[in-house]
């Protein structure tokens, strides 16, 4: 009974809970997508909207033209409106956002997924108010999201209730996942970038199967579905990747062939190196903001 308390305490608290965007770029469209689509609660106030210009404003609204969105070109306005602020704006805007809010941040949830500006550079300039550093990826969209995120030690133990409706907040995007800070480069690497790794290997496989003759269609359900099913099985059956590969893998069959072809070229190193150049990139937009 008592988490089932907890549980409708949090949809309650989130169900009138007055939530904000500054920025109105694709992670924004990402997150308001995965929040206005999720099937667990309806949000009973607007959601708000700032961005740099009536253009990319008007942009936004045309993939939301269902619901009813408050949008401002006053990033002051959106937060004086709200409780719960999101910053999804690029890293170069960040500094000049959190000056620009500093005076009427109290007591607010202050949620930044801005790679590399981290909980101390937030802090710096905004006071009194809850500070979430996140990093959802795109699948977030569909309510299928991998949400690393942090807070500052001294929140997590004082402010226990806070943490708990935060992570609920998550839920509704997918899947979220508490870590410690100093991982958030390397979660950048792996699960916000990680979308564009399955992408790349997907494209070539979409083009392989053209180059033998299927349609393009044909092509990508086949190896959409293929991908997919194959997450599937490892999911459902929680079989470990190297399990199943050895299951695929017959000695001496067409599958080891091509594994083989793909040792012998170094694909796995190729991946590694790419997502430390990916972890080093992370590493370096942090250090810029100190």
């Amino acid at each position: 009974m008592e988490s089932l308390d907890k549980s409708n305490g949090e949809k309650k608290w989130l169900r009138h809970s007055r939530i904000g965007f500054i920025g109105s770029g694709k992670m924004a469209k990402a997150l308001v997508h995965g929040f206005l689509g999720n099937n667990k609660i309806s949000l009973e106030n607007p959601l708000w909207i700032s961005g740099r210009s009536k253009g990319s404003i008007q942009s936004f609204l045309e993939e939301f033209e269902s619901h009813k969105i408050h949008t401002t070109l006053d990033n002051r306005e959106l937060v004086n409106n709200t409780d719960l602020v999101f910053l999804c704006v690029k890293p170069l805007q960040a500094e000049e956002v959190l000056r620009e809010i500093s005076a009427i941040i109290a007591s607010k949830v202050f949620i930044s997924v801005v790679a590399g500006l981290t909980i101390k550079n937030i802090t710096q300039l905004l006071s009194h108010c809850m500070v979430v550093r996140a990093m959802p990826n795109l699948p977030c969209q569909i309510g299928k999201g991998v949400i690393p995120y942090a807070l500052n030690r001294d929140q997590d133990t004082k402010n226990g209730e806070m943490v708990g409706l935060i992570h609920y907040l998550f839920s509704l995007l997918g899947h979220p996942i508490q870590i410690s800070e100093d991982l958030m480069a390397a979660a950048t690497a792996l699960v916000g970038c990680g979308p564009a790794y399955v992408c790349m290997l997907m494209i070539g496989l979409i083009e392989q199967a053209k180059a033998y003759g299927f349609p393009d269609l044909e092509a990508i359900q086949l190896m959409n579905e293929m991908v997919l099913g194959t997450l599937s099985l490892l999911m459902e059956t929680k079989r470990s990747p190297e399990k199943l590969l050895s299951e695929v893998k017959t000695p001496r069959g067409i599958t080891e062939a091509a594994t083989q072809v793909m040792v012998r070229k170094g694909w796995e190193d190729i991946l590694l190196e790419a997502i430390e150049a990916a972890k080093k990139k992370a590493e370096t937009l942090e250090a810029n903001f100190k």
